[in-house]
């Protein structure tokens, strides 16, 4: 491969088809993995600015009114799937995908190098185009000059992690599906086909659009309150 070569495939990344038997050696592809059961992580601080919806035993759906428009389409191309932060009981928190179609938890993470099945408290974070965008990256890296949103953190709560989209080509199209990414983790980590996967690039990360205010609400207490929003019972779907 020529330098020019080596250099767009850099900066264009293809998507990687998870579904080619061959996917792990797919033209030489290394930038695919599965993801090992833990992390090293250093810290790495920002801050974030949102009104999340608290999943808590809570039957039903929010409608779209109060959702959103989805961020992401699931493979058949109409099913919605959304940023979503999982609360585990170590105190960590992790960036993950929403599918309400998906059973017998819409909630999955990509933890522990499985597909984990999320069934304790989560919330959803609603996709604002006019806040928010999607930025290209790869490695773990946090793009220059932008603040990226917080989804969640590991065990030490300095250990920030965030919401990014990797991009897979299946079925003779792309599927977008949201993950995790921060420096320590070197790319992208997202729940797909029962495993863990880890993208070094073709991802995203979600940041904040210039001019936008910060904090961290995540979104459900230490105590398992519900500090996100109160949501009127008719503006679920059953």
């Amino acid at each position: 491969m020529g330098f020019l070569s080596w250099l767009k495939g850099l900066l264009d990344p293809l998507p990687v088809d998870l579904h080619q038997p061959s996917s792990y050696q797919y033209e030489g592809n290394t930038d695919v993995d599965v993801a090992p059961p833990a992390y090293a992580a250093p810290a790495f601080e920002s801050f974030g600015h949102e009104s999340r919806i608290t999943f808590q035993g809570t039957p039903g759906f929010p409608m779209e009114l109060v959702t959103g428009l989805p961020p992401c389409f699931d493979l058949d191309g109409t099913s919605p799937v959304f940023f979503g932060s999982a609360h585990f009981a170590d105190s960590s928190i992790h960036p993950c995908k929403i599918a309400p179609a998906l059973n017998p938890s819409a909630c999955r993470v990509p933890y522990g190098g499985k597909e984990h099945h999320h069934d304790g408290p989560y919330t959803l974070l609603p996709f604002d185009p006019e806040t928010m965008e999607l930025i290209p990256t790869s490695g773990g890296r946090i793009p220059n000059g932008r603040m990226p949103i917080v989804g969640g953190h590991e065990r030490d709560h300095n250990v920030k992690l965030y919401h990014a989209v990797a991009s897979v080509y299946a079925r003779g199209g792309i599927v977008r599906v949201p993950g995790k990414t921060a420096p320590h983790l070197s790319g992208c980590n997202f729940a797909w086909g029962g495993i863990e996967r880890v993208f070094r690039s073709n991802y995203e990360i979600l940041c904040w659009k210039e001019g936008h205010s910060y904090n961290d609400n995540l979104g459900v207490s230490k105590s398992g309150s519900n500090t996100s929003q109160k949501i009127s019972s008719d503006l679920w779907k059953r």
